[in-house]
């Protein structure tokens, strides 16, 4: 005779509902253990310096003194930061096209393959809803209006519409705002190439009513060999 049964259900083998966080526990443990021996030998470094200064040398002994309490204060500070790392899904949080969305793009006098390659990328980019394209050209270049009509964008510039050029980026994006009026707003530099599926993927995030804004994780096209490891 043969039986035919489910197996019971399995205990869950961690009961956290954040992503990744099970499998992060280990890197957490250990960080956590050597900022905590970090920390503290450095406050009793910090004690023993503070006894050894050289009194008859105060200036000096105060900013050697000072510079140590900041580095101190630095570490510390970053790792209260770090302490519990969230993750997201590469996924995301798809959203439902409610949100209608524009992009920016600000520009001043970049070269025009970058922003050629900038454009024609953000011009493939998926979205379920509304989606207003702008180029925000601070340097009033023909070619760059020639290049954003070529691609579907609206072309907008401060020194075309003859006002002054102040506080460089920031307020090229603060005139981009005054003249439109999507729901949620992408800013794109001149030299960022993103995947077509990004609003779709970073969207639903701003379904949450304490969330304000939502940025992405970068990806570099770097040489061979790059010293700083930055992933290509």
């Amino acid at each position: 005779m043969f039986n035919i049964f489910k197996h019971p259900p399995k205990e869950a083998a961690c009961p956290s509902r954040r992503f990744r966080d099970c499998e992060d526990k280990p890197r957490r443990v250990k960080a956590r253990f050597f900022s905590f021996i970090t920390i503290s030998t450095g406050l009793f470094y910090l004690v023993w310096a503070v006894f050894s200064a050289n009194r008859e040398h105060t200036v000096p002994a105060a900013l050697f003194l000072l510079a140590e309490f900041a580095c101190w204060g630095l570490f510390t500070l970053a790792t209260v930061g770090l302490w519990r790392l969230r993750f997201k899904p590469l996924e995301g949080l798809p959203g439902d096209g409610r949100f209608s969305v524009d992009i920016f793009i600000p520009t001043c006098s970049e070269p025009l393959q970058y922003l050629k390659a900038t454009l024609r990328a953000a011009s493939r980019i998926e979205y379920a809803g509304v989606v207003n394209r702008y180029v925000l050209d601070d340097a009033g270049r023909p070619e760059v209006e020639v290049l954003a009509r070529t691609f579907g964008f609206h072309y907008l510039s401060r020194p075309r519409s003859r006002q002054p050029s102040l506080n460089a980026k920031a307020g090229n994006l603060n005139f981009g705002l005054r003249q439109t009026h999507g729901d949620l707003v992408l800013v794109l530099d001149a030299d960022q190439v993103a995947q077509p599926n990004m609003l779709n993927t970073l969207v639903g995030y701003m379904g949450f009513a304490n969330v304000a804004f939502v940025q992405s994780k970068q990806s570099y096209l770097t040489q061979e060999g790059d010293p700083f490891y930055n992933k290509s």
